[in-house]
């Protein structure tokens, strides 16, 4: 990734590079990301899944 473009421009060639943002691979790693109709809102998830990782 070149930081010498704008965030926007970044973000674009991100979404280009990795082309399905909700499944991709992380180095070694997949990545799968899905999403319940009535389920909570990420911000809510990763605040319960790191505060109970730490405890």
């Amino acid at each position: 990734m070149q930081h010498d473009l704008p965030a926007l421009e970044r973000l674009e060639k991100y979404l280009q590079d990795i082309q399905n943002p909700y499944y991709f691979l992380c180095g070694h790693v997949t990545v799968h990301i899905r999403f319940l109709e009535n389920g909570n809102d990420l911000s809510t998830q990763l605040k319960h899944y790191f505060s109970s990782y730490y405890h």
